[in-house]
C-alpha cells in the first residue's frame, strides 16, 4: 500500500512525475472553470445595471477612456461620470461579494 502513495520531495511536490502532470492539468482545468463562471457572473451583473452607469463602468474601468472624454462624448459634466462609475462599482463590488460569499446582495 505504501507504494502506492506518491510521496513529497523536500518542496513538498509529488515525486511521481505523471502524478503531477495529472495534478497540473486538474488544477488549470479548475482555473479555467473558475474564470469562466466569474466572466459570466460579471456579464450578468453588468446586465442588470442602469444603462447610464453600465456605460460609464464600461467606457472607463474596461475601455479605459478618461472621465473628460465619457463626459464630453456623453453631453453630462465629469462628475456625473464620476458620480455614476461610483454607484456602478459599488453595485458590481457588493454582487459579486454576495455571490463569492453566498450572502444575498445589499441592493
Amino acid at each position: 500500500m505504501e507504494d502506492l502513495v506518491s510521496h513529497p520531495d523536500a518542496e513538498g511536490r509529488p515525486k511521481d512525475t505523471e502524478a503531477s502532470i495529472e495534478w497540473s492539468v486538474a488544477a488549470e482545468a479548475l482555473d479555467q472553470m473558475e474564470r469562466n463562471e466569474m466572466r459570466e457572473l460579471m456579464l450578468r451583473v453588468l446586465d442588470e445595471l442602469p444603462d447610464s452607469q453600465r456605460i460609464v463602468f464600461v467606457l472607463k474601468d474596461l475601455e479605459d477612456w478618461g472621465t473628460d472624454e465619457i463626459a464630453s462624448r456623453l453631453n453630462v459634466t465629469p462628475a456625473l461620470v464620476r458620480q455614476r462609475l461610483h454607484r456602478a462599482r459599488l453595485y458590481l463590488q457588493d454582487r459579486l461579494r454576495s455571490h463569492v460569499s453566498g450572502r444575498r446582495p445589499c441592493f
